[in-house]
Protein backbone atom coordinates (compact mmCIF):
# COMPACT_ATOMS: atom_id res chain seq x y z
CA UNK A 1 0.00 0.00 0.00
CA UNK A 2 1.43 3.52 -1.01
CA UNK A 3 2.11 6.10 1.47
CA UNK A 4 -0.46 9.02 1.54
CA UNK A 5 0.33 12.40 3.46
CA UNK A 6 -2.53 14.81 4.00
CA UNK A 7 -1.62 18.36 5.09
CA UNK A 8 -4.25 20.32 6.21
CA UNK A 9 -3.93 23.55 6.59
CA UNK A 10 -5.60 25.87 8.68
CA UNK A 11 -5.56 29.06 11.24
CA UNK A 12 -6.01 29.14 14.46
CA UNK A 13 -9.68 28.66 16.24
CA UNK A 14 -11.07 26.66 13.19
CA UNK A 15 -12.06 23.52 14.70
CA UNK A 16 -8.99 21.95 13.98
CA UNK A 17 -8.20 19.54 16.38
CA UNK A 18 -11.47 17.85 16.42
CA UNK A 19 -10.58 17.02 12.74
CA UNK A 20 -7.63 15.91 13.47
CA UNK A 21 -8.50 13.72 16.49
CA UNK A 22 -11.12 12.27 14.03
CA UNK A 23 -8.42 11.04 11.52
CA UNK A 24 -6.06 10.33 14.82
CA UNK A 25 -8.56 7.40 15.68
CA UNK A 26 -7.97 5.30 12.63
CA UNK A 27 -5.43 2.79 12.98
CA UNK A 28 -3.51 3.38 9.79
CA UNK A 29 -2.87 6.67 10.46
CA UNK A 30 -0.14 8.53 12.02
CA UNK A 31 -1.04 11.92 13.52
CA UNK A 32 1.24 15.09 13.78
CA UNK A 33 -0.06 18.15 14.97
CA UNK A 34 1.30 21.71 14.27
CA UNK A 35 5.11 20.44 13.41
CA UNK A 36 6.53 23.39 12.43
CA UNK A 37 5.27 25.33 15.92
CA UNK A 38 8.91 24.90 17.50
CA UNK A 39 10.48 26.49 14.54
CA UNK A 40 8.13 29.16 14.20
CA UNK A 41 8.61 30.17 18.31
CA UNK A 42 12.53 29.86 17.60
CA UNK A 43 12.24 32.29 14.52
CA UNK A 44 9.61 34.64 16.60
CA UNK A 45 10.95 34.65 19.74
CA UNK A 46 7.67 34.83 20.74
CA UNK A 47 6.25 34.41 24.41
CA UNK A 48 3.33 31.86 24.28
CA UNK A 49 2.08 29.41 26.59
CA UNK A 50 4.37 26.51 27.23
CA UNK A 51 7.03 27.92 24.78
CA UNK A 52 9.88 26.22 26.22
CA UNK A 53 8.46 22.63 26.21
CA UNK A 54 7.44 23.12 22.65
CA UNK A 55 10.97 24.38 21.50
CA UNK A 56 12.18 21.09 23.72
CA UNK A 57 9.77 18.72 21.84
CA UNK A 58 10.00 19.64 18.25
CA UNK A 59 12.98 20.95 15.74
CA UNK A 60 13.81 24.16 15.47
CA UNK A 61 14.52 24.11 12.05
CA UNK A 62 12.48 23.98 9.53
CA UNK A 63 14.49 21.68 7.80
CA UNK A 64 14.96 19.31 9.89
CA UNK A 65 10.73 19.41 10.40
CA UNK A 66 10.25 18.73 6.75
CA UNK A 67 12.94 15.93 6.79
CA UNK A 68 10.67 14.15 9.77
CA UNK A 69 7.64 14.81 7.97
CA UNK A 70 8.73 12.78 4.90
CA UNK A 71 10.31 10.37 6.07
CA UNK A 72 9.11 6.62 5.35
CA UNK A 73 5.96 5.70 7.59
CA UNK A 74 5.51 2.56 9.57
CA UNK A 75 3.91 -0.31 7.37
CA UNK A 76 1.25 -0.43 9.75
CA UNK A 77 0.41 3.28 8.95
CA UNK A 78 0.05 4.33 5.48
CA UNK A 79 -1.66 7.55 5.81
CA UNK A 80 0.06 10.75 7.46
CA UNK A 81 -2.69 13.58 8.61
CA UNK A 82 -0.65 16.55 9.59
CA UNK A 83 -2.54 19.30 10.84
CA UNK A 84 -0.68 22.91 10.34
CA UNK A 85 -1.42 26.11 11.30
CA UNK A 86 -0.73 28.68 8.24
CA UNK A 87 0.59 31.60 10.58
CA UNK A 88 3.79 28.90 11.54
CA UNK A 89 4.66 29.27 7.85
CA UNK A 90 6.86 32.10 8.10
CA UNK A 91 7.83 33.40 4.49
CA UNK A 92 11.21 32.36 4.80
CA UNK A 93 10.38 28.68 5.42
CA UNK A 94 10.42 26.64 2.34
CA UNK A 95 7.67 25.32 0.69
CA UNK A 96 9.23 23.16 -2.20
CA UNK A 97 7.99 20.36 -0.09
CA UNK A 98 4.79 21.03 -0.70
CA UNK A 99 4.63 19.02 -3.78
CA UNK A 100 5.09 15.71 -2.24
CA UNK A 101 1.94 16.15 -0.07
CA UNK A 102 -1.56 16.61 -0.76
CA UNK A 103 -2.92 20.03 0.78
CA UNK A 104 -6.32 20.85 1.93
CA UNK A 105 -7.67 23.61 3.31
CA UNK A 106 -9.82 24.15 6.56
CA UNK A 107 -11.83 27.21 6.36
CA UNK A 108 -13.94 28.42 9.07
CA UNK A 109 -16.01 31.87 8.65
CA UNK A 110 -14.05 34.74 9.65
CA UNK A 111 -16.22 36.17 12.08
CA UNK A 112 -16.67 33.49 13.88
CA UNK A 113 -12.58 32.54 13.92
CA UNK A 114 -12.52 36.06 15.24
CA UNK A 115 -14.93 36.24 18.22
CA UNK A 116 -13.48 33.06 19.41
CA UNK A 117 -9.84 34.38 19.01
CA UNK A 118 -10.38 37.84 20.83
CA UNK A 119 -11.39 35.57 23.86
CA UNK A 120 -7.76 34.84 24.38
CA UNK A 121 -6.12 37.82 22.95
CA UNK A 122 -7.21 41.37 22.91
CA UNK A 123 -5.32 42.65 19.37
CA UNK A 124 -5.26 40.70 16.25
CA UNK A 125 -4.03 40.47 13.32
CA UNK A 126 -4.44 39.27 9.83
CA UNK A 127 -1.36 37.09 10.34
CA UNK A 128 -2.34 36.25 13.96
CA UNK A 129 -5.11 34.47 12.46
CA UNK A 130 -3.34 32.96 9.35
CA UNK A 131 -5.19 34.43 6.34
CA UNK A 132 -3.07 35.84 4.62
CA UNK A 133 -0.59 32.93 4.94
CA UNK A 134 -3.57 30.28 3.67
CA UNK A 135 -3.95 32.60 0.76
CA UNK A 136 -0.12 32.30 -0.30
CA UNK A 137 -0.32 28.32 0.50
CA UNK A 138 -3.41 27.96 -1.56
CA UNK A 139 -2.12 29.83 -4.51
CA UNK A 140 1.55 27.66 -4.62
CA UNK A 141 0.03 24.39 -4.29
CA UNK A 142 -3.55 25.07 -6.34
CA UNK A 143 -1.35 24.12 -9.68
CA UNK A 144 -2.98 20.62 -9.14
CA UNK A 145 -6.46 20.38 -7.73
CA UNK A 146 -8.05 17.36 -7.92
CA UNK A 147 -11.75 15.99 -7.10
CA UNK A 148 -12.06 16.06 -3.32
CA UNK A 149 -14.19 12.82 -4.01
CA UNK A 150 -11.33 11.27 -5.39
CA UNK A 151 -9.29 11.46 -2.22
CA UNK A 152 -12.66 10.71 0.25
CA UNK A 153 -12.08 7.42 -2.17
CA UNK A 154 -9.03 6.70 -1.47
CA UNK A 155 -9.46 6.86 2.40
CA UNK A 156 -12.82 4.22 2.07
CA UNK A 157 -10.93 1.75 0.31
CA UNK A 158 -7.62 1.90 2.96
CA UNK A 159 -10.39 1.06 5.65
CA UNK A 160 -12.91 -1.46 5.97
CA UNK A 161 -16.04 -0.69 4.36
CA UNK A 162 -17.96 -1.32 7.63
CA UNK A 163 -15.66 1.36 9.32
CA UNK A 164 -18.12 3.77 10.76
CA UNK A 165 -14.75 5.92 11.39
CA UNK A 166 -14.12 5.63 7.58
CA UNK A 167 -17.05 7.23 6.79
CA UNK A 168 -16.40 10.15 8.64
CA UNK A 169 -13.31 10.76 8.05
CA UNK A 170 -14.21 10.64 4.40
CA UNK A 171 -17.05 13.23 4.72
CA UNK A 172 -14.66 15.72 6.68
CA UNK A 173 -12.29 15.90 4.38
CA UNK A 174 -15.22 16.44 1.41
CA UNK A 175 -16.36 19.03 3.74
CA UNK A 176 -13.00 21.05 4.18
CA UNK A 177 -12.23 21.28 0.94
CA UNK A 178 -11.85 24.71 -0.87
CA UNK A 179 -13.12 26.46 -4.17
CA UNK A 180 -16.16 24.29 -4.39
CA UNK A 181 -15.85 20.52 -4.60
CA UNK A 182 -12.13 20.63 -4.64
CA UNK A 183 -9.28 19.31 -2.78
CA UNK A 184 -5.44 19.78 -3.83
CA UNK A 185 -2.72 16.90 -4.32
CA UNK A 186 0.60 17.57 -5.06
CA UNK A 187 2.22 19.09 -8.66
CA UNK A 188 3.84 16.46 -10.59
Amino acid sequence: MSELRIAMWSGPRNVSTALMRSFGSRPDTLVVDEPFYAAYLARTGLDHPLREAVLRSQPNDWRDVVTQLLAPLPAARPVQYQKHMTHHMLPELGRDWLRQVRSAFLIRDPVRVLASYVQKRAEITLEDIGVSQQHAIFQEVSCCSVPSRRIARTFRTRSSSTSRKARSCSASLRRVSLAGPRAVEPCA
